[in-house]
C-alpha cells in the first residue's frame, strides 16, 4: 500500500482527495483536499463549531491522501462544487461536534449545513463531516448503517474525549453548552466511524464500502500514521 503525502497532492492533478493524518500522538484527523479552478487547499472540521479552509497543505509529513476510486468524474465534480459552496459560505456554518452518524443532516445546494431539529443527529466528527459531504450529493461511500462497535477500544477513546472536553470547557477554552455536552455523553455506545476508515475508500472501488474491508484497511493506515 503506497502512502502519498499531502504536499504531493497538486503534482497528481486531481480535483479532490481524502486525507488522514496524526493530529496528536494517538489521534487521527480527516481533511478533504481540493484543487479546482481558483480553489486550492484543505477543508476540514477542526472541532466543535470550527470549520476551516486553508489555502495551503499543512503538516505534509504527518498526513497522507488518496483519490476516491470507482466514482465517475462527473459525480466528483458535483462533490467539488458542493465543497466550494461550503467554503464560500464558511461564515454561515454552524457545525457542532458529535459522534453518532444518522445521515439526517446534510449540506444544502448552497453548501450550508442543515440546522438541528429535535431528534436528529447532534453533529459530526472530522470523519463524518466528509461522509456528510459525499452523501449531500448522493454518493454513498460507506455502509454506515451496518457499522460495528468496538466496545472496549471505543469506550476508552470516548471517555478520554469527554474528559478533555470537560477540562477545556472549565478552562474557558471551549464554548460548548451544557446541553450539547449532555448530548455528547449520550452517544457513548454508538458505532464510531474512524478517520482511517473514511480514508480507506481510496483503496476500494466497491461502494458503499463494508465495515470489514474498511476497518481492515484502516488498521494498516492507522499503524503507519501512529508510528510516524
Amino acid at each position: 500500500m503506497m502512502f502519498l503525502k499531502n504536499s504531493n497532492f497538486i503534482e497528481h492533478n486531481k480535483i479532490i482527495g481524502i486525507s488522514v493524518g496524526k493530529s496528536s500522538p494517538d489521534q487521527l484527523h480527516n481533511k478533504i483536499l481540493i484543487n479546482f479552478d481558483d480553489f486550492q487547499g484543505e477543508l476540514h472540521l477542526q472541532f466543535h463549531h470550527n470549520l476551516i479552509f486553508s489555502d495551503s497543505f499543512d503538516s505534509p509529513n504527518m498526513y497522507i491522501w488518496g483519490f476516491p476510486s470507482g466514482i465517475p468524474e462527473s459525480r466528483l465534480k458535483a462533490l467539488v462544487a458542493r465543497c466550494i459552496k461550503v467554503i464560500n459560505n464558511i461564515d454561515k456554518q454552524d457545525i457542532p461536534y458529535a459522534i453518532e452518524y444518522k445521515g439526517k443532516r446534510k449540506f444544502d445546494k448552497e453548501g450550508v449545513y442543515s440546522s438541528y431539529t429535535s431528534g436528529d443527529e447532534y453533529g459530526v466528527t472530522c470523519a463524518t463531516f466528509i461522509l456528510t459531504l459525499f452523501e449531500s450529493v448522493g454518493l454513498e461511500i460507506l455502509d454506515w448503517k451496518n457499522w460495528e462497535s468496538r466496545d472496549e477500544e471505543d469506550k476508552v477513546w470516548f471517555l478520554k474525549l469527554i474528559r478533555l472536553i470537560e477540562i477545556q470547557k472549565a478552562k474557558g477554552n471551549l464554548e460548548i453548552t451544557d446541553e450539547h455536552l449532555a448530548n455528547l455523553k449520550s452517544e457513548e455506545n454508538c458505532q464510531k466511524i474512524r478517520p482511517e476508515e473514511i480514508y480507506s475508500i481510496v483503496h476500494c472501488s466497491n461502494h458503499p464500502m463494508k465495515f470489514m474491508c474498511s476497518s481492515s484497511i484502516g488498521e494498516i493506515v492507522r499503524k503507519h500514521l501512529i508510528s510516524l
